[in-house]
């Protein structure tokens, strides 16, 4: 796969499922522990996912079903966020803790003790290998609450199922 599909390359097993009209995919290591959830809209991309060659699992198959189906998590599945840089999860961490929050992205620099942070914020929201599990649709923005590196129609997507209104 392309380099900038960080953390594939650990990645031990896969699953893909639909919502809306995105296509979710989330990859597990050897210990099953999540390494990293995306999204994918367009077609090719999809193609890509059905061609990849590690196995299919059925491991948090239910927990995303649920969360996509109500909005909602019963338990987090385990992730794996050892190799990140403290400072990144740190702010993971903080957003996992605080699910049902809604941060803008300096007052979640300033949370997590990065001073004039909020540029740092928005960089680790683009690069989160995690979406839905580590909450960057619930960063927003001041002057544009909908800006999401994965698009703005998925993020208000995700937080009209979540119930959740900016």
């Amino acid at each position: 796969m392309d380099s900038k599909y960080l953390r594939f390359e650990k990645a031990n097993s896969f699953n893909i499922m639909s919502f809306k009209e995105w296509t979710f995919a989330y990859f597990l290591n050897e210990k099953d522990q999540l390494i990293k959830t995306t999204f994918y809209k367009t077609k090719e991309k999809r193609e890509v996912l059905k061609n990849i060659d590690l196995k299919r699992t059925k491991l948090y198959k239910d927990i995303f079903t649920k969360y996509f189906e109500t909005g909602k998590f019963s338990n987090l599945p385990k992730i794996d966020i050892s190799d990140f840089p403290k400072k990144h999860k740190n702010v993971y961490l903080y957003l996992m803790k605080y699910w049902n929050q809604i941060f803008y992205y300096g007052e979640l620099a300033d949370l997590c003790g990065i001073k004039n942070g909020a540029r740092f914020i928005g960089y680790l929201m683009k690069m989160n290998p995690l979406p839905v599990l580590v909450p960057c649709h619930h960063v927003i923005g001041k002057n544009n609450p909908h800006l999401f590196s994965l698009g703005g129609d998925l993020k208000r997507a995700l937080l009209a199922l979540e119930s959740r209104t900016i």
